[in-house]
């Protein structure tokens, strides 16, 4: 990028420069001769001038081509963090969505399920009396009946699957 304002002023200043030295050091050659070579003097000063401030913006440039790389580069690490930091919000947020449907369903379908039917009553003879819990049957010292074997068997839940109830 080259500052075309300052290029101008330096080579009216080395004109100028030139042209002073021509015409102090005159001595035995003409004004003309003298003028000439002041003004190929300011050129060759404003080429040399114009070449170092060429050169410097060109450093410029570079740091500021280097200072926007790296500034890119903050940008895209700062988007990224703020991506990853939005689709987990998003994440956690359909999870407590999901698992409160989830319950909400579970509780529907519980309040909608049929009642359980009450267990016929088994006509079959039996020497023992029917308790609400293994727990009473047991106390009153009855229990440990058998599928299959014992009618009493249908009126406890078999808990473990293993084809004995009140053990």
């Amino acid at each position: 990028m080259t500052n075309w304002t300052t290029k101008p002023k330096i080579a009216a200043a080395s004109g100028l420069l030139g042209l002073f030295v021509g015409i102090g050091t005159g001595g035995g050659q003409s004004d003309e001769d003298a003028v000439a070579k002041a003004q190929d003097e300011s050129r060759a000063l404003a080429q040399k001038a114009e070449a170092r401030a060429d050169a410097r913006v060109e450093r410029a440039d570079a740091q500021v081509e280097a200072a926007t790389a790296k500034a890119g580069e903050a940008d895209q690490a700062a988007i990224d963090l703020a991506v990853e930091t939005a689709v987990a919000a998003e994440k956690a947020k359909r999870n407590r969505l999901v698992q409160a449907a989830v319950a909400k369903a579970v509780k529907k379908a519980k309040a909608s399920a049929p009642k359980p039917a009450a267990p016929a009553e088994d006509k079959t003879e039996s020497t023992d009396p029917r308790f609400d819990t293994c727990g009473e049957a047991n106390a009153a010292g009855y229990g440990n009946y058998r599928q299959g074997t014992d009618p009493e068997y249908d009126w406890y839940q078999d808990r473990d699957n293993d084809g004995s109830v009140c053990e």
